[in-house]
């Protein structure tokens, strides 16, 4: 027992301020451990042991049986139990709102105790939680979690980006991740406080409760800790979110001093609510589409023109990635997987279908329902029939103009593709740095003489209009004069 002032141990004292700095105390506001402290009649030195759940005499006051005097037990003099260190004598804490061993400690025993001890650690709560940090602690832990997630996912993504993404682009990428993580912590931060409001409601609504509503804040807050198991590879998004539920079950029964059916009721409220609405609303989503008038599920459908030209220029640029920097001698090579749809080569309002456009003989639409053998024969007899000095060419609404560009040391300005018949307004260019930029077609005659003027400081061949480019006339050298 200690002064709260000046850490001046209160031992062996019949007065009641400390003798250090003068600050008044009472033994009835320190906790201690049961029977780890002798309470001492201050005339006969009797001795009594605090027996209660808080070290405490019970009644705290009453007659000494050896000289009968009335005393109370903030008059008594109070020493450590014969054997009992001074450190023995206060009860086991809330690690992390003790912060006696070292914050990365002290959270790290929180965690454990909230994935293996959770009815300890709501005990702990019950007695010495504080709302700040349990608030502190939920913040840490959840950062921590998710913050190893988007470490691993800014590594993988960050080599993705490095390969399509030039210069300043990458600033922007890893900004977007940072306030991406921060609107997950917040999500969650409101998600766990609307948890903890319902199922306060719910234990009043089935009962009496032990403390108020900040206590089932803090017993939430702390039992995130168990969330921790979502760090596990490959297998903890299945299990994490789980051992959180169940840790905040026992927690609530044991820090609201409840039965084991109040506090299931009263964990799963929201949990169980919140995943019928989605259920609910997801099935509503489908069901809507699904009757919409030429509705096609969403691997099909016509996607509007610069939707269509972002989502061909992220194509080629994973092609280039997969393909060591090298470009598809003919765009249909992009359909050798299941990645592309023949639908995204004709956006939305197009004059021609995937019933128009042939590629090696057989309509776009047909190449969906061949094998992967057959679509690729099909595919190569395409790229054979291109001219070998072809400039661009031709494949739905696209008109692909990569051909003798070098990917690995290629201007970032340098057209991949534009899409000419989709947009009555407008012509989309596909960049090489993975840029999409829509231009009006009154203004395109510019672009295009700048684009050529790029073009020859590189080595590279003039562009004729890209809109006067066919399937069966691909663009030339010869085609130019």
């Amino acid at each position: 027992m200690r002064c709260r002032n000046c850490d001046y141990a209160l031992w062996n004292l019949t007065t009641r301020a400390c003798p250090e700095c003068g600050t008044d105390f009472k033994p009835s506001e320190y906790t201690f451990s049961p029977n780890k402290v002798c309470f001492c009649c201050p005339d006969c030195q009797q001795t009594y042991f605090g027996q209660d759940a808080q070290g405490h005499l019970q009644p705290p006051t009453f007659d000494c049986v050896k000289c009968g005097r009335r005393i109370d037990m903030d008059e008594m003099v109070l020493r450590p139990a014969p054997g009992a260190s001074e450190a023995e004598t206060m009860p086991p804490r809330l690690p992390w709102a003790d912060r006696k061993g070292g914050r990365i400690g002290d959270w790290w025993r929180t965690c454990w105790m909230a994935l293996i001890q959770p009815h300890l650690l709501g005990e702990r709560v019950l007695r010495y939680g504080a709302p700040t940090r349990a608030l502190s602690f939920f913040s840490v832990t959840q950062l921590v979690i998710y913050g190893s997630f988007f470490t691993f996912f800014c590594a993988i993504m960050g080599l993705f980006a490095l390969a399509i993404m030039p210069g300043p682009d990458i600033l922007f990428f890893g900004l977007f991740l940072v306030l991406y993580l921060v609107f997950v912590f917040i999500i969650l931060l409101i998600y766990t406080v609307i948890w903890a409001l319902i199922a306060h409601l719910v234990l009043k609504m089935t009962g009496p409760v032990a403390k108020p509503l900040g206590q089932t804040m803090n017993l939430l807050f702390y039992s995130s800790g168990a969330n921790l198991a979502t760090i596990v590879p490959c297998f903890g998004w299945y299990f994490g979110w789980l051992w959180w539920l169940v840790s905040a079950i026992i927690m609530l029964r044991v820090g609201q001093r409840v039965a084991v059916w109040r506090a299931v009721l009263a964990g799963l409220a929201l949990p169980v609510f919140s995943t019928v609405i989605v259920i609910v609303l997801y099935s509503g989503a489908i069901a809507f589409t699904a009757f919409q008038p030429g509705f096609a599920p969403a691997v099909g459908r016509q996607m509007p023109p610069n939707a269509a030209a972002n989502s061909m220029n992220q194509q080629l640029q994973i092609y280039m990635i997969q393909n060591r920097n090298e470009l598809p001698d003919h765009a249909a090579r992009l359909l050798v997987g299941d990645s592309v749809r023949p639908e995204l080569f004709l956006p939305r309002g197009s004059t021609e279908t995937t019933l128009d456009v042939r590629v090696g003989g057989y309509a776009l639409d047909a190449l969906r329902t061949m094998s992967a053998q057959e679509r690729r024969a099909a595919i190569d007899l395409a790229a054979e029939r291109l001219p070998d000095d072809v400039i661009a060419h031709r494949l739905g609404a696209f008109v692909f103009t990569y051909h003798g560009i070098d990917p690995a040391d290629a201007d970032a300005n340098l057209w991949l593709a534009v899409l000419i018949d989709a947009d009555p307004e407008s012509v989309h260019l596909l960049l090489r740095s993975g840029r999409t930029r829509a231009v009006l077609n009154d203004d395109f005659g510019n672009d295009l003489e700048d684009q050529n003027r790029l073009r020859r400081r590189h080595g590279l061949p003039s562009l004729t209009d890209p809109r006067d480019v066919t399937h069966d006339r691909p663009m030339r050298p010869a085609f130019l004069d």
